[in-house]
């Protein structure tokens, strides 16, 4: 909980994205330390009129965390929350030292 999806955009470019529905930007924090992406999620308000009686509970509103282990040269480029959903772009960045290089072949002389 909550449920997610990740989806690949391209070699580099993902995007996580989690059902929120009941939280607000500030009931969510989104962090990454030591290549773990860290999700909490804090809804700790109970109904607004607690005069109510509630017949069916069917939307959480529980605290959750959830983390993922981020790959090497990941890195979290944003976070947007829209219609219930949060979505975080991932994207790979790789240093050009990095990349892989091609060798030009050289023919010997004889």
């Amino acid at each position: 909980y909550p449920p997610y999806d990740l989806v690949k955009i391209d070699d580099d470019n993902f995007k996580l994205s989690l059902a929120v529905a009941g939280f607000t930007k500030e009931d969510i924090s989104v962090t990454v330390d030591n290549s773990t992406l860290i999700i909490k999620g804090d809804n700790s308000l109970e109904s607004e009129d607690e005069k109510s009686e509630v017949l069916h509970k069917g939307i959480a509103a529980r605290k959750f965390t959830r983390t993922f282990a981020l790959g090497e040269f990941m890195e979290i480029t944003g976070a947007e929350m829209k219609d219930g959903m949060l979505h975080i772009d991932i994207e790979r960045i790789v240093p050009e030292e990095k990349k892989p290089k091609e060798i030009a072949i050289k023919l010997a002389k004889k």
